[in-house]
């Protein structure tokens, strides 16, 4: 290949994706200067508990052992990802892990936003969607959950992803996406074994959506299964039992005492989404996501026009139920609630403020069109 030819291939695609390369520009931008200049966290989230345990972890995988029980607080996949960025730099073995899967989340949300919406509204949708105010404290934004390392992180690049896969217009499933997108979904759960409610019914519909073969849902199956063993491996050794969870005994106590609670589904839909105040207890100090972002209060109706219009096809309106689903099984669980808001629990939920922002970018378009083939009749008249 001649250097020119090059060349031209590199202004070629620049110039199809100048939006998608600005709108990276300004997430990297913001990335960096939150990670340099944020004086709220400190490099890598050294000294927060969470992070700590994911980098003994890596130190551990790093010397050839498997993690310990204690580590298995958590589950690996964050850490093996940890382990891959420290290969760059072994001080900060998240912070490349942390950009890349902030970089990813923008590349697919924008490219479906604009499959669905157009470039100029997939801008607003960015804009929203990763819109701070400079001071990674509440994680009330996707931005601040990049900043420090959370296994979240995981969990919002996997709904970018399926958001992608499920707004393309040509439904089609080839073989590499299977693989793909079948090791996404199990790797997705190495990181937050809960994630087993929803990456296989994200992957499943996806399947059947496309008509897949049953050759394609076999290798799923499979690759679905080979990505997970990293974490079955863990576990065998640290606990000797695939059912013993890290947080507790069994997942038949983690069940029965932290989630599918409906009167933690009344409050915590009250105290955490809509008004924290309704909690007077003095340790109650950060407001409710609609507190802090109020335009995800138009997301409602939004919502309401993706499952019930016409405009969006099946594939986005079962991504949208999945995602309430997410949402829902987060509130109804006990680590969520208005007195955890100071401990950044809303990153527990956080890929479903994709779903959010993107419901509130389509509620601010169908009114435009509506406002302007009314005024469009009024005119003609």
């Amino acid at each position: 290949m001649k250097i020119s030819d090059y060349y031209e291939s590199v202004y070629s695609f620049a110039k199809r994706n100048w939006v998608l390369l600005l709108v990276l520009a300004v997430s990297s931008m913001s990335f960096w200067v939150g990670v340099f200049f944020d004086d709220s966290v400190v490099t890598n989230g050294a000294g927060w508990a969470d992070q700590e345990l994911y980098t003994n972890t890596v130190t551990s995988l790093r010397e050839g052992m498997l993690p310990s029980r204690a580590q298995l607080h958590f589950p690996v996949g964050f850490s093996l990802l940890g382990l891959l960025g420290g290969l760059l730099l072994p001080t900060h073995p998240f912070l490349l892990v942390s950009y890349l899967l902030l970089s990813a989340t923008v590349v697919f949300a924008f490219k479906a936003a604009s499959n669905l919406l157009g470039r100029g509204w997939a801008v607003m949708f960015l804009g929203f969607l990763l819109v701070w105010d400079g001071v990674a404290r509440t994680l009330h934004t996707l931005t601040e959950v990049f900043l420090v390392p959370w296994n979240n992180q995981v969990g919002i690049f996997i709904f970018a992803y399926f958001f992608w896969l499920f707004s393309r217009k040509n439904h089609s499933s080839s073989l590499t996406m299977v693989i793909l997108s079948s090791f996404i979904a199990g790797f997705g759960v190495t990181t937050r074994e809960e994630y087993i409610l929803f990456t296989p019914i994200l992957l499943l519909g996806y399947l059947l959506i496309t008509k897949a073969s049953l050759k394609k849902f076999l290798v799923a199956g499979a690759v679905f299964f080979f990505a997970l063993m990293p974490q079955l491996i863990s576990k065998l050794n640290a606990f000797g039992s695939l059912t013993t969870s890290g947080h507790d005994d069994s997942y038949s106590v983690t069940v029965g005492e932290k989630y599918f609670q409906p009167d933690n589904l009344v409050r915590n839909t009250n105290e955490v989404l809509i008004d924290s105040n309704e909690d007077e207890r003095p340790e109650v100090r950060r407001k409710a996501l609609f507190q802090a972002s109020p335009w995800l209060w138009l997301a409602l109706p939004g919502i309401l026009l993706i499952l019930f219009g016409r405009r969006y096809p099946f594939s986005i309106k079962f991504y949208s139920l999945v995602s309430i689903g997410l949402l829902g099984f987060y509130l109804a669980g006990s680590n969520v609630s208005a007195q955890k808001l100071a401990f950044h629990c809303i990153r527990y939920f956080s890929p479903v403020l994709i779903l959010f922002n993107f419901a509130t970018v389509v509620f601010l378009k169908e009114s435009q069109t509506w406002i302007t083939s009314k005024m469009k009749k009024a005119k003609n008249k």
